[in-house]
């Protein structure tokens, strides 16, 4: 297993503690250069430092330093959240509120997480309610896009 692999291991372990949840697999996770994250996520040039796809992959901006930083590491803890999120409900969020809902449940065991560990984080939460949003598709009309840009 990878460094990163048991991190993520022994995080999502805390997180499920902490929420009084049996354990679970620890999600296949991949490190990617920043353009190639932005392009697969945003399909352009954007903020984001992580992601949790729908097939249920972690993907982790190659400059987050997971061993010295621990914002860096409360990112991987939002995105397994997502990964707790998706295993107990078996789908996707079904649409924006499910979505926003879903998001704000992350960042707030993030900041809780980051509080744990000594890092009182009042942006975090206030960066969720400016920056989250949730848009109609374009093409087809179907689905929503999140946007936490």
């Amino acid at each position: 297993m990878s460094n990163l692999s048991a991190l993520a291991s022994d995080l999502l372990a805390g997180i499920l503690v902490m929420l009084a949840q049996e354990p679970l697999d620890t999600p296949r996770i991949e490190v990617l250069e920043p353009a190639k994250l932005q392009q697969r996520v945003c399909g352009r040039k954007c903020r984001v430092f992580a992601w949790y796809s729908p097939e249920g992959t972690i993907y982790l901006d190659k400059r987050l330093d997971m061993k010295r930083n621990l914002y860096a590491r409360s990112i991987l803890v939002h995105e397994l959240v997502h990964h707790i999120q998706r295993l107990r409900t078996g789908h996707r969020a079904q649409n924006c509120g499910d979505w926003s809902r879903r998001e704000h449940r992350a960042y707030a065991i993030q900041a809780y997480w980051l509080k744990v560990h000594g890092v009182v984080s009042h942006d975090l939460m206030l960066q969720a309610r400016l920056t989250l949003r949730c848009r109609m598709a374009p093409a087809k009309g179907k689905g929503v896009i999140a946007d936490h840009t």
